[in-house]
């Protein structure tokens, strides 16, 4: 609205204008901290995220360390039988050992998958954040260079009617003597202006 638009309007509308400058700063800020509780809820579900990535790699050493004992246990049994019964035990034991070797692996990519998606999801969280930063920051300047310049036009309105106010008064003062020496006081009325 350009400044001379608002000498045209009451002191009832500009208070309204200014009503509304308030409260849409209040729906921004309302907005800014919504998006700030969406980004707390995205920061623990990578902290999830990482205790997956976590999780797989002690399942990792989990693994490691039954692959350590079943083949300590394959050697002892290789040492002491040398026969077709031990030959088969040591091929289930070997077939389990690889079974948990691939789930060991499988356990890894799944907590690196994990972790490159956590990274993404970090990411795309900083950036909504800045997004709404900058916006924020954006609207908060605006509403306050708004204000700024309601406040500053109706100052000026305000110093122009207390400017014509004081030369309305000038004049009542120096027609005020005239009436009383003709003895014409109260002829202009109650208040003291002479009527012409």
């Amino acid at each position: 609205m350009a400044g001379n638009d608002l000498r045209h309007l009451s002191r009832t509308e500009l208070v309204e204008i200014i009503y509304e400058l308030k409260k849409r700063d209040e729906e921004n800020r309302a907005a800014l901290d919504e998006l700030r509780a969406r980004l707390d809820d995205r920061s623990l579900r990578i902290s999830e995220a990482g205790s997956i990535a976590e999780a797989a790699l002690r399942i990792n050493r989990v693994f490691e360390a039954a692959q350590a004992a079943a083949d300590q246990y394959l050697d002892a049994i290789r040492a002491e039988n040398a026969g077709s019964a031990a030959d088969r035990l040591i091929q289930a034991v070997e077939k389990r050992a690889a079974y948990a070797e691939q789930q060991a692996q499988d356990a890894e990519r799944r907590a690196q998958e994990a972790e490159r998606h956590a990274d993404e999801v970090e990411r795309y969280a900083e950036q909504v954040i800045a997004d709404a930063q900058e916006r924020a920051q954006r609207i908060l300047e605006d509403a306050d260079r708004e204000v700024d310049e309601k406040w500053e036009h109706l100052r000026r309105q305000a110093e122009e009617l207390l400017r014509a106010h004081e030369a309305l008064s000038g004049i009542a003062a120096e027609e005020a003597p005239a009436g009383q020496n003709s003895g014409e006081a109260d002829a202009g009325g109650s208040d003291g202006y002479v009527q012409a």
